[in-house]
């Protein structure tokens, strides 16, 4: 199902299935960016992983991730402001620091994993 708003917009989010109004408060890049995520899984074991953004905004982050991460949980994520993938790619950082609000079961045994940014620093 989908809704439409007034002016005969339709809203949805593709990646997490809602069909909603938009209720996000800042606009999102929806490029893929190469991330390295480091935090405390659902079983308590540290991990670090290289993962991809899905989009994020100046308020929060979306990314998959094959650890399931419990909702609250703080975690350090580094974001390549590049969508090149080679290391000599020209391309700076957002290192931040977040708590995750929400984890969606994924296809192929991934959680999509929302977080919301507490600090941020470019470098």
């Amino acid at each position: 199902m989908r809704d439409t708003e007034a002016n005969g917009a339709v809203n949805y989010d593709s990646s997490s299935g809602y069909t909603g109004p938009e209720r996000r408060s800042f606009p999102r890049i929806e490029t893929p960016l190469p991330a390295l995520v480091r935090s405390v899984d659902a079983d308590d074991l540290p991990f670090e992983a290289h993962t991809v953004v899905d989009n994020f905004s100046s308020g929060g982050v979306y990314l998959r991730l094959v650890q399931r991460i419990p909702q609250g949980r703080r975690l350090f994520v580094l974001i390549r402001l590049s969508a090149d993938l080679n290391d000599g790619a020209a391309g700076g950082y957002v290192a931040l620091h977040g708590i995750v609000l929400r984890v969606e079961q994924r296809p192929g045994s991934a959680f999509g994993t929302a977080i919301k940014i507490t600090h941020h620093r470019f470098i």
